[in-house]
């Protein structure tokens, strides 16, 4: 049988307990609150961990926590996760084909201009590898185009812009050099306000933008 102090340490051990998940509910209940508002943060709170549906927050409580604890979040103090897309891209490189070479390069070395990408680096194919044309900053490629046939419905693809500006010399460029519109430059709501972008159609028809984010 334990004794009184043995039974008063086990209760103020359940009483932290208790407190502590009283403190975690009421974090997950403020998240449910931001995420059902309409205000900016509450949609950024709710995009960030991924729910839709306050409800769903409530229910499955834990399941988030552990989620906002897998990445660098203000709410939650943890260990990070090494994959912190604020610190670490995650895409290496792609390759477009498309059907004339000649007026792909020539079209996104005008349109990608404003952005300091240009094409610095061919590759020539051998034993069956297609000879490929390399844009990056001039260290590193990172898009790539090779001859072919398009898909343009296969992919969308977007660059990153430093500032909103810059999205709009983008957008001049492109247009000047052959892009057919898509979307012109604006804020794009109905992802958040401080999403910046233009989109347009490469020669090929591709659908590509160029966005701020802030």
């Amino acid at each position: 049988m334990k004794s009184r102090k043995e039974r008063a340490k086990v209760a103020g051990k359940n009483s932290t307990t208790a407190s502590g998940n009283r403190d975690l509910r009421r974090r997950i209940d403020n998240t449910a609150i931001a995420a059902s508002t309409s205000s900016e943060r509450g949609r950024q709170i709710a995009g960030f961990i991924g729910i839709d549906d306050v409800q769903a927050v409530r229910a499955d409580g834990m399941n988030i926590y552990r989620r906002l604890r897998s990445v660098r979040h203000p709410m939650v103090k943890g260990r990070c996760s090494p994959c912190d897309l604020k610190e670490r891209t995650m895409l290496d490189h792609m390759i477009l084909t498309v059907s004339d070479v000649e007026r792909s390069l020539a079209f996104y070395e005008a349109a990608l201009k404003p952005l300091n990408i240009r094409f610095f680096m061919p590759y020539k194919g051998e034993d069956g590898h297609p000879d490929l044309w390399g844009f990056g900053d001039g260290k590193r490629a990172f898009f790539w185009i090779k001859q072919g046939k398009p898909d343009p419905a296969a992919i969308h693809w977007g660059f990153v812009a430093e500032n909103e500006n810059k999205v709009d010399e983008f957008y001049k460029a492109a247009m000047s050099a052959g892009a057919r519109d898509n979307i012109s430059p604006r804020a794009r709501l109905e992802y958040y306000p401080r999403y910046y972008a233009a989109d347009v159609f490469d020669p090929d028809g591709y659908s590509f933008e160029v966005v701020h984010k802030s």
